[in-house]
């Protein structure tokens, strides 16, 4: 099997050398709007081990129904956990160590992990899975492009047989193992850019 290493600057990871540094990142959210906060977040190393796995209690919300419909997180459930602040220095960490972050809509999650007070990667170590895979899987848009896709499409694309979408942990394991399955038909994939 190949594996990623990151190519000389240029932004890309390439299929050569062993998953030292790989991670995969997801979070679940009390929405998809600017005042949302993270539920969960969990990380995996690139061979599937849990490096970070919890739960939060939100500080600006007290009902999320919408996003509690999907991702079955309720208020009652979080509400003896801590807020996310007090371990964005311990994320902040293990992104800091990563050679790869990888992430489905990874602009997403890097986006609520920074207004939650993490200190985020160069861009050029982060891959959205879901843009090599929206031009695999060839969809297009009617203005033009390739369509994105979720995650459980992905995943059933590149036959992951896993369960339990929307906890943030699940879909980390889908994600890593889309990346590799990607990673092994394309050869390299490309880093975000700042127009991300």
């Amino acid at each position: 099997m190949n594996y990623p290493r990151k190519g000389g600057g240029m932004g890309v990871i390439l299929a050569s050398e062993p998953p030292s540094g790989v991670i995969a990142i997801d979070t679940e959210t009390t929405g998809l709007g600017p005042d949302a906060e993270i539920l969960q977040c969990s990380i995996i190393s690139g061979t599937g081990d849990v490096l970070f796995n919890r739960h939060f209690r939100p500080e600006a919300h007290d009902s999320w129904p919408e996003a509690e419909a999907v991702n079955g997180i309720s208020p009652r459930s979080v509400a003896g956990c801590p807020p996310f602040r007090a371990h964005a220095a311990e994320i902040s960490a293990i992104l800091a160590r990563a050679e790869a972050v990888v992430g489905y809509n990874l602009p997403f999650d890097l986006g609520m992990l920074g207004r939650g007070g993490v200190g985020l990667p160069p861009l050029g170590k982060c891959v959205d899975v879901m843009v090599p895979f929206a031009e695999i899987y060839g969809e297009r848009r009617p203005g033009g492009g390739f369509k994105w896709q979720r995650l459980q499409r992905c995943a059933k694309w590149c036959g992951w047989d896993g369960a339990g979408w929307h906890d943030s942990l699940a879909d980390c394991r889908a994600t890593i193992f889309c990346f590799w399955k990607i990673l092994g038909i394309k050869g390299e994939l490309p880093a975000l850019s700042e127009g991300a």
